[in-house]
């Protein structure tokens, strides 16, 4: 069995900054950590108890039929499954003009985020449209966003308020923090707020030189997303040169006044050693900030404690983390608190290098309260490990080698083995 790793540590680099700016500003400051539906629905409708593949040919033929339900589910597993973007369209279009109320909703955030299609807002707003039509609140809080934006759609302030109103009677659970923020936003607007938003059409745009003019403006005026936003542009060099030490000083000073993504983003730079000198004493202190408000600065959080990091290793903790970063919405946060809950199970790696330092199929028993203050001294511990595994593997062999040549019970019990007899004419062999 090949152990897994939990997370892989440069995930968050190969992150297109694009997308993450997306969730910092297309959902209003809000984190929502609600999915597109729940996942024991998806189970539940689309899945049963059956594989994938099963319930997928069910709902293919359910689904050519007319069952506008099972022309959803087709479309769900090719996405959310089968990773197939290409053949999930179809049925989902199919679906939200079915009158689905799912379908839509999806439709529309793949092609907000552009997420294996090329982004287009306007396409968007039409599903968001169509999902309002359908009667999913979340999709009328969707277009709410991106009239309030202008993505796609007219910037007009009256719209975003008659549709979160909208979005807020038809159930839509988070439309009353987001009703509560606008008015915020209007009586007391932060510095900077109409320059931020400037911005984001602009890298919405691709302007990213203007973009990242402009975040320096309501930067420099002390507004913490547009500072964690110019940071992210200096780390993967939009529009500015790139420059890890500049995105550095930009997160920090979002973290220093409390945004919990920038907690958790300078808490990854010191955590790589990326701009600043490794220091994964200073990465726990900023996951431990982020932890109680950000689903990813709770997951990171948890990693620290799974793998010791800057911590003394404890797995109980790292369990207890990773549930906090479900509830916060999370999709990973539940998986590896019941792989960890079952003691059987190694914790794995911090990554593939460790994974390929110790060996593929070798399970290390926990460190526990172990604290190792960088990579380097963790990558040693797996050099140490993988020498014991070495040395065990060679002890086992020469010990296997010896059974062999034992000829009665007398050498093959001196040679560690059990003496397997079996009758008096054809002897016995050791084991």
């Amino acid at each position: 069995m090949r152990i897994p790793f939990s997370s892989c540590v440069s995930v968050f680099s190969s992150v297109h900054a694009h997308q993450l700016l997306l969730s910092w500003f297309v959902l209003g400051g809000i984190l929502s950590g609600s999915p597109l539906f729940a996942a024991g629905s998806f189970q539940e409708d689309c899945l049963g108890k059956s594989p994938a593949g099963i319930a997928l040919q069910s709902h293919l033929v359910a689904g050519k039929s007319g069952k506008v339900d099972s022309m959803f589910c087709a479309g769900a597993i090719h996405l959310y499954v089968q990773h197939d973007i290409n053949k999930a369209l179809p049925w989902l279009e199919k679906a939200a003009n079915g009158g689905d109320q799912r379908a839509p909703l999806v439709l529309g955030i793949l092609y907000e985020k552009g997420n294996g299609i090329p982004e287009n807002p306007a396409t968007a707003a039409r599903w968001y449209q169509k999902g309002m039509d359908n009667g999913n609140p979340a999709a009328v809080r969707r277009l709410a966003e991106l009239f309030r934006l202008g993505l796609g759609v007219p910037h007009d302030e009256s719209k975003v308020k008659e549709l979160l109103e909208k979005a807020a009677a038809m159930g839509d659970k988070a439309a009353p923090k987001f009703i509560e923020k606008h008015e915020q936003d209007r009586l007391h607007p932060k510095a900077g707020q109409s320059i931020k938003e400037e911005a984001y059409r602009a890298y919405k745009q691709k302007q990213f030189e203007k973009a990242a003019k402009l975040y320096r403006q309501c930067a420099d005026m002390g507004n913490d997303q547009c500072q964690l936003a110019l940071g992210v542009q200096y780390e993967f060099g939009e529009g500015v040169p790139k420059n890890e030490s500049q995105a550095v000083a930009w997160y920090r000073k979002s973290a220093d006044q409390g945004n919990a993504i920038g907690q958790k983003t300078l808490g990854l730079m010191y955590e790589l050693g990326k701009g600043v000198g490794e220091n994964w004493a200073e990465a726990f202190r900023l996951y431990s900030l982020s932890a109680p408000k950000y689903k990813d600065g709770a997951f990171a959080l948890g990693r620290m404690y799974e793998f010791g990091m800057g911590v003394p290793q404890n797995r109980a903790l790292a369990i207890e983390t990773f549930k906090k970063a479900a509830s916060l919405g999370h999709p990973d946060g539940n998986y590896w608190a019941r792989w960890l809950n079952n003691y059987t199970n190694c914790i794995g790696f911090r990554n593939e290098e460790e994974q390929k330092t110790l060996g593929f199929l070798r399970c290390p028993a926990d460190p526990v309260g172990v604290t190792f203050r960088n990579n380097n001294e963790r990558l040693a511990y797996m050099r140490e490990k993988g020498k014991e595994f070495d040395q065990m593997e060679a002890e086992a062999r020469a010990r296997q080698a010896e059974r062999g040549k034992a000829t009665n019970e007398s050498s093959c019990n001196f040679a560690g083995g059990v003496w397997m007899g079996r009758n008096s004419s054809s002897g016995g062999y050791c084991q």
